[in-house]
């Protein structure tokens, strides 16, 4: 277990120094006196090709509930499902740099997002 969360800790620093910056760009918003300032984050899907093979991680959004669930696409075929409070990064061992990589999110059993991810 640690070695995953390390991996995918990893796989986020490599990420986000490669990639600059994930999100999408918005002009800050000026609210009421006592409300924060959030900006639009996508699920961001990045995918890393390592030794051991793919690192595909995403993120979970504050909008998203304590149950949801990601189910993770190789080229159309599920290879990994993150039920509710588990890691939103897989080692795809027999991933490559040509895959194209989908994550559905999925509240009470219906998709309600896909997001892609293509190298």
């Amino acid at each position: 277990m640690k070695r995953k969360i390390f991996a995918c800790l990893t796989a986020a620093v490599l990420g986000l120094s490669a990639a600059g910056t994930l999100g999408t760009a918005v002009e800050p918003v000026v609210l009421a006196a006592g409300t924060p300032k959030v900006e639009y984050l996508d699920r961001g899907i990045s995918a890393i090709q390592t030794d051991g093979g793919m690192l595909v991680s995403w993120r979970y959004l504050a909008s998203d509930s304590t149950t949801t669930v990601f189910q993770l696409y190789r080229d159309n075929t599920l290879i990994y499902t993150s039920e509710s409070g588990m890691a939103t990064c897989y080692l795809d061992s027999a991933g490559s740099a040509g895959a194209v990589y989908r994550v559905d999110t999925v509240e009470n059993g219906s998709v309600v997002s896909s997001d892609t991810c293509t190298l």
